[in-house]
């Protein structure tokens, strides 16, 4: 029993189970739910964090547009399907390594896409984002044995307080074989129920469905994916807070995240912008791209609509809009965004038109049509999210120190330590 004890010393957890508990044939349900509904607190916090750590730079793949921030990590990574590390006899393949390297490298490679960051620094931020993602990845693997088994007896422990309950109350008698069935559909309702309700916990936390989006365009999941893992982060949440304690939780530690993490609350400049872009591929050579590029600035100066020669002139569907720049359905978007049309429009005063630039497809002309300035928001506004994110961080530490403590009695074999030289390629073409 104690392994279905020791989460139970959460309140919400634990008034919930001994509410469940008035009622005798609800007793299998409180058992389950003690067990079961302070890991998903821990995946709700967890998953903010995670939202949070990769700064809000989302480099994961654009729609098509030229010139989007997030152009960095547009494609599958081609022959992905490898093993990096061993963990005992459990192979970690390099499908669990990349949506932990998108997440770790997305703020390095917006810098990269808008022409911030050079291609040897990107190398050498790629081959550290590739190990922490491996470390990551293997501490994931090591722990999911353990809560594999941690799971298995909950399940256990479900079938046979269904049995014992069949017999002590009298109920119509039913084959071994039949309640072990009903009890493990009962089982997996529970678990559903909870990652539901981590799902929308997270999602209230993360800031709501657009930021869920950008996390999983930046990770290359499917939302169905996501959801698995959080089904199986639930049983490891649950092991590492019965192994190592539950993280302690008061107001005092999220004001103390709060005040050594200021700039994850943060709201960012946002613009309302549009552009041309400027094939270069359809010009005899570069300069003639050039100045077609600057003709059409000269006619936008002298007083042009800039919407009605966007729609007429704009290539490479900047065309669309009259060449409003969107993000998530939105008319306002950030540096996060396009950083590289938030660079121009830095040294562009609202109303005006940007000098010509480009990218190694486009030339673009930009116009700034509105910029409301950020802010960082007050304690009072975000006292839930940095509460989750201080009991992520304590999560983050304890999981860590469980790993060492596990790692000592399982082999663990690291078969390729730096990227392979295609993914890093293929991570510096944009293609990750």
């Amino acid at each position: 029993m104690r392994c279905l004890r020791a989460p139970c010393i959460g309140i919400r957890g634990g008034a919930a189970a001994s509410r469940l508990g008035t009622d005798r044939r609800a007793r299998v349900a409180g058992v389950v739910f003690c067990a079961i509904r302070p890991a998903a607190i821990w995946i709700m916090a967890i998953c903010a964090a995670a939202a949070t750590a990769a700064g809000g730079e989302d480099a994961a793949a654009g729609n098509g547009d030229p010139g989007r921030g997030r152009a960095g990590f547009g494609a599958v990574v081609p022959d992905a399907n490898f093993t990096v590390a061993r963990v005992g006899a459990t192979d970690v393949p390099a499908s669990d390594v990349l949506p932990i390297l998108r997440d770790i490298a997305a703020a390095a490679a917006a810098r990269h896409a808008a022409g911030i960051m050079g291609r040897e620094e990107f190398e050498a931020e790629i081959a550290m984002a590739w190990r922490r993602a491996v470390d990551q990845a293997v501490e994931d693997a090591l722990l999911l044995m353990e809560a594999e088994k941690v799971r298995d007896r909950i399940r256990e422990m479900v079938v046979g307080n269904m049995l014992a309950r069949n017999a002590m109350l009298g109920d119509e008698v039913q084959a071994p074989e039949a309640l072990r069935e009903k009890a493990e559909r009962y089982f997996a309702r529970m678990v559903d129920d909870e990652v539901r309700r981590a799902v929308r916990e997270y999602t209230e936390a993360a800031g709501g469905e657009a930021a869920v989006r950008k996390m999983l365009e930046r990770r290359r999941m499917t939302r169905n994916q996501w959801e698995q893992k959080v089904k199986r982060d639930i049983f490891v949440a649950y092991f590492v807070a019965h192994e190592m304690g539950a993280a302690a939780e008061s107001p005092r530690e999220a004001r103390t995240f709060y005040e050594s993490h200021p700039e994850l609350f943060d709201i960012p400049e946002r613009l309302r912008l549009r552009r041309i872009a400027v094939e270069k591929s359809r010009y005899p050579s570069r300069e003639i791209a050039l100045r077609a590029a600057r003709m059409i600035r000269d006619r936008l100066l002298a007083g042009a609509d800039f919407a009605e020669v966007a729609a007429a002139v704009g290539d490479g569907g900047s065309a669309e809009n009259g060449g409003l720049l969107s993000g998530d359905g939105s008319a306002e978007v950030t540096a996060e965004d396009f950083p590289l049309h938030a660079k121009a429009a830095a040294a562009t005063k609202v109303g005006g038109i940007s000098d010509v630039y480009e990218d190694d497809r486009f030339f673009y002309i930009l116009k700034v049509e509105d910029r409301k300035p950020g802010r960082r928001q007050a304690f009072e506004e975000v006292e839930r999210r940095a509460a989750a994110l201080a009991r992520a961080e304590a999560m983050r530490r304890k999981r860590t120190e469980l790993f060492e403590k596990l790692r000592g009695r399982t082999l663990i074999k690291i078969l390729h330590p730096d990227p392979p030289p295609h993914i890093a390629e293929s991570l510096l073409k944009g293609r990750g």
